[in-house]
């Protein structure tokens, strides 16, 4: 019953409102009709999650990836460290484990350090505008090899 209530009071809402477009922007359009819709599925018992950027923008995944770590570490004034690391439901073609990461040390803005994991890459580490391989051994190796560059670098 809640659904045909719904859709009744959506049908007028369309109605009232279309009258008024003609004063309003396509993204507030976009907007309404986005809240409308989320509305409708929630009643019917779907979930679905809102995103926290434009309305058109939206990821599709099929795979179950679990962040495992998220930290922002301010090493000096003028540099920081962030670590972002996930363990994904399965491994990648090409990889012999099931984590992507990027840790990377900034200084004055500008990335002079980084540890990453692209597709068709594979593990390596950026020193500067230098890219080298890097060898993966567990999330706790690599930990301590960024934090032992860390440790190296010069600020």
């Amino acid at each position: 019953m809640g659904t045909l209530i719904y859709v009744a009071l959506l049908y007028f809402r369309i109605r009232r409102e279309r009258a008024d477009f003609t004063t309003h922007s396509p993204r507030h359009k976009e907007a309404f009709y986005v809240e409308l819709f989320t509305g409708y599925f929630q009643v019917c018992g779907f979930s679905f999650h809102r995103l926290t950027g434009a309305v058109s923008v939206g990821m599709i995944s099929n795979m179950k990836a679990a962040l495992l770590l998220d930290e922002r570490h301010v090493v000096v004034a003028n540099a920081f460290v962030e670590l972002v690391a996930w363990r994904l439901g399965a491994g990648l073609p090409g990889r012999e484990h099931d984590f992507k990461y990027r840790l990377a040390l900034v200084v004055d803005g500008k990335c002079v350090l980084r540890y990453d994991n692209e597709s068709g890459k594979g593990d390596h580490r950026h020193i500067g505008k230098k890219e080298l391989p890097y060898v993966f051994t567990t999330p706790q190796g690599l930990l301590d090899d960024f934090w032992s560059e860390v440790d190296r670098w010069r600020f």
